[in-house]
């Protein structure tokens, strides 16, 4: 299984034996093979999830892809988004100097 960016997945024992007493859930950020990688490993970068599903660190693992297992979303108990952003709120900064500069040599154009 060669996962997507944003899915998240499970790293176990198969994956390599660094990961034989610590499995990890991470959700993927990028995947490939870079170099002279062998067929059957994946270069993974990720964040690693903690026990609530928040991102804890970040990582990259050379791994055997055979191990991973995808690891489901749980559904959101109130039918809704499982996350919903937060909006922004606040003022805006006011430009640079170096953008003000910018502005008045093109006025004066």
């Amino acid at each position: 299984m060669i996962p997507k960016a944003g899915e998240v997945v499970r790293v176990t024992g198969r994956c390599g034996a660094q990961f034989r007493d610590n499995t990890l859930t991470v959700r993927v950020i990028r995947t490939g093979r870079y170099g002279s990688t062998p067929e059957h490993m994946l270069y993974l970068i990720g964040y690693v999830l903690g026990a609530q599903g928040n991102p804890v660190a970040r990582r990259e693992l050379l791994i055997e892809h055979d191990g991973l297992e995808l690891v489901k979303p749980e559904p959101a108990r109130n039918g809704g988004p499982a996350r919903v952003p937060k909006q922004r709120t606040g003022s805006v900064s006011p430009p640079s100097r170096h953008d003000q500069k910018g502005v008045a040599a093109r006025e004066r154009r």
